[in-house]
């Protein structure tokens, strides 16, 4: 984890080849990376950054077979919800699983043309335990979220943006514009947002479609 500050945007970076799984070290270096910027008065806003071509690609799959070590991803998450300035995410590539679920914890989310979106944990039999099933259907709807997650489905970033799991994909450079965007950035806190009213047969559908595709 390295970073460093331009002007009064502190920038938090990823550096956790090949894909900057949410390792243990990752998350406590991130966690202490929040708390301390947080605190710094010099500091107005962070930006998180996975460096060219990355965000981060979801958990350490060798860590999936030893006991849960702290710190632990929902806590990671719920630093970044919390933080008193605003957040915003640079996603050049991969933003999956927790990864996603981090960039869900940003009040502003940034996309290259390369970022791929998506809560993938039903790929593996799991469910996103870090907030995304609560804070994706405050982005898109209820059905949406359904499907998404249930589909463990991978968004390019024309669709993501679309969807709105992206606020704004950058064709040019992704990460002088997060430093440039972040210090304007108002708070928006999807934990803190209604659920969408929804569509019951649209809620409905989805579910059906959820059930059909895992076989009952």
């Amino acid at each position: 984890m390295h970073g460093g500050v331009q002007g009064n945007v502190a920038v938090i970076a990823i550096d956790f080849p090949p894909v900057n799984a949410l390792s243990k070290t990752v998350r406590q270096g991130l966690l202490d990376a929040v708390h301390a910027l947080e605190a710094d008065p010099d500091v107005a806003a962070l930006v998180i950054s996975g460096g060219p071509g990355r965000f981060i690609a979801g958990a350490d799959i060798r860590e999936m077979s030893q006991p849960p070590d702290a710190p632990f991803l929902p806590d990671v998450v719920a630093a970044i919800d919390a933080c008193a300035k605003p957040v915003v995410a640079a996603i050049a590539g991969a933003a999956l699983g927790g990864g996603c679920e981090i960039a869900l914890a940003c009040d502003l989310r940034l996309g290259g043309p390369k970022a791929l979106v998506g809560l993938t944990e039903t790929r593996l039999g799991l469910i996103p335990g870090a907030g995304g099933t609560q804070r994706l259907p405050r982005l898109v709807g209820v059905a949406q979220a359904i499907a998404l997650i249930c589909e463990g489905r991978v968004l390019k970033a024309g669709d993501a943006l679309a969807l709105g799991l992206l606020d704004e994909v950058v064709e040019g450079d992704l990460f002088a514009e997060a430093i440039a965007r972040a210090p304007g950035v108002t708070k928006r806190r999807l934990s803190e947002l209604p659920v969408p009213a929804g569509d019951d047969a649209a809620e409905e559908a989805a579910i059906a479609g959820a059930r059909k595709g895992a076989k009952g």
